[in-house]
């Protein structure tokens, strides 16, 4: 590996006879006009986000309510099970339009940002479809494996969720494309609020029924209609695109380009989904489908800041693109460390507030949820650290560097399921635990180096800091005097959560120019 990247889509690889297109150049060329742009997609996915969060933590406490813990068990390995499919479908091109797109609209026609959203779709289409038709055929087999005394719940419930794989995967890949152009509306409107809530309602709605295959179905139903509903705003910024750029040569843009940087992508797309719910199907496998249930509740709260990280990362990725393409770095460090600002002071507390009070957070759930406090515990402490390095693999895959995101991504897996292998047996969910927390320092901590060492940026500037010792500081003078006095209890912990939230607020609001908070705002977000 050298420091110099050597991907295809570098300026001068896209040829050099065109006319740029001044809408794609014109208004994000500085660091504070580009951390606006990001700042309006990064609000507009926290809308998105926070719509997303509570929807996903209501149905997994609908879930382990309404099923016994086998039922839920099997629902939660059934929906991680398909979502790691539907990534795998993805072939890595959503990323790939992310990549090229913002790209294309600096040096390339009309012709090639159509070629390649065409290029994307329809590999997707036929091996989602195939993934799923294969799930549909091996699903005794599969459910037999997960749930080991329940088999043909489990595979009534695979075969339902098999028919929607082909939706989610596409939509994801066209949703993508919108990203590309730099708008979110369709992302948040559609993935992160119109899915989930609709998902929530047909959950809660079946609930009552107690069915394992019910509550897969109700979960499943929604990712037709939202693929639907991505097409057409995809299709209205090509059409826009192909009337702006009459007359614009090409760029040079080919298929070999796009799955040069897009097959290592994919790889590292499914081991990232892999790394977050290959877990939760070690144990039901090894274990067995109550402590799978167990295991995902517990890992829920993990999703808040995933979410958070994913908000922000979104709008973040095609400025970063555009920014790297032109081999502005002082731009690209820029973004990476107030993004990272940002990302502190959006989960740390939340984290933090987690590993005081994980009963109470798990008590959510229910009765036989609150013995999972370990897990709660050591995975958001992993997660402290690897929220602190910021979007550290958006950095890496924006600069070309596909290949070692894959080789990260294989790195860490490998680290999940060797400690899996090794703890599960003996020391159960807390093992499964341990193994992700590994997974996790892996997956960050080594590429922070690579982004150090070839690219020069990092995301520890000053305010990256200050947000640290903020965060920190009002957590802890607002939760811990509560913690100590009132116990791992649900009253005290809304207590401190409010107490905490009220201090930091005190603190970041006169430091909010400080933090690049003026650049969020949140009035304009969802048209961003």
């Amino acid at each position: 590996m050298t420091g110099r990247s050597s991907s295809p889509a570098e300026p001068a690889a896209l040829g050099g006879r065109h006319r740029a297109a001044p809408a794609a150049t014109g208004a994000e060329g500085t660091p504070g006009q580009s951390v606006r742009a990001v700042a309006r997609g990064g609000a507009a996915n926290l809308v998105g986000a926070a719509v997303t969060t509570v929807a996903n933590l209501l149905l997994a406490v609908v879930v382990a309510r309404s099923l016994q813990t086998t039922d839920a068990g099997i629902f939660f390995s059934v929906t991680s099970l398909v979502l790691v499919l539907a990534t795998v479908g993805r072939l890595g091109t959503g990323d790939g339009l992310v990549y090229f797109l913002p790209r294309l609209r600096l040096a390339g026609s009309a012709d090639e940002l159509t070629a390649s959203v065409r290029l994307a779709l329809r590999p997707v289409l036929v091996a989602s479809a195939l993934l799923g038709v294969a799930l549909f055929v091996l699903a005794p087999q599969v459910g037999s494996l997960i749930a080991a005394d329940a088999p043909g719940t489990a595979t009534l419930a695979l075969r339902l969720a098999a028919l929607a794989l082909p939706f989610a995967a596409a939509g994801e890949v066209l949703q993508s494309g919108t990203r590309g152009f730099g708008q979110m509306r369709t992302t948040v409107l559609v993935e992160r609020i119109a899915r989930p809530a609709a998902q929530l309602v047909l959950v809660f709605a079946a609930a009552g029924t107690g069915s394992a295959v019910l509550l897969v179905a109700a979960w499943a139903a929604p990712y037709l209609p939202a693929m639907m509903l991505s097409v057409f705003p995809l299709r209205r910024l090509l059409n826009r695109e192909r009337d702006r750029r009459a007359g614009f040569a090409g760029s040079g843009f080919d298929s070999r380009r796009f799955w040069s940087f897009t097959a290592p992508r994919a790889m590292t797309a499914v081991t990232q989904v892999a790394l977050q719910r290959l877990g939760i199907i070690l144990v039901a496998v090894i274990v067995g489908s109550a402590d799978a249930a167990v295991f995902a509740a517990a890992t829920r709260f993990l999703v808040v800041g995933q979410l958070g990280n994913q908000a922000i990362s979104l709008a973040l990725q095609p400025r970063l693109s555009a920014a790297l393409g032109r081999e502005d770095r002082r731009l690209a460090g820029s973004l990476y460390q107030t993004a990272t600002c940002w990302l502190v002071l959006m989960t740390w507390p939340l984290y933090l507030l987690a590993i005081m009070f994980p009963a109470a957070l798990l008590s959510v759930f229910g009765g036989s949820y609150v013995d999972a406090t370990e897990v709660v515990v050591i995975l958001c402490s992993a997660m402290l650290v690897a929220t602190g390095c910021g979007q550290v693999d958006s950095v890496l895959m924006m600069a070309g560097r596909s290949t070692w995101n894959m080789a990260n991504a294989l790195l860490a897996l490998a680290v999940n399921v060797g400690v899996n292998l090794v703890l599960l047996p003996r020391i159960g969910i807390v093992g499964a635990a341990v193994g992700w927390a590994a997974a996790i320092l892996t997956a960050n901590l080594v590429p922070l180096a690579q982004v150090w060492w070839s690219i020069r940026v990092h995301p520890f500037g000053r305010a990256t800091i200050l947000a640290m010792i903020v965060t920190v500081s009002a957590t802890l003078l607002g939760a811990l005097p509560l913690r100590l006095l009132g116990g791992d209890e649900p009253v005290p912990a809304v207590v401190a959560a409010l107490l905490s939230g009220s201090l930091l607020v005190a603190v970041v609001w006169p430091l909010r120019r400080r933090f690049a908070l003026f650049a969020l705002q949140l009035r304009r977000a969802v048209s961003a």
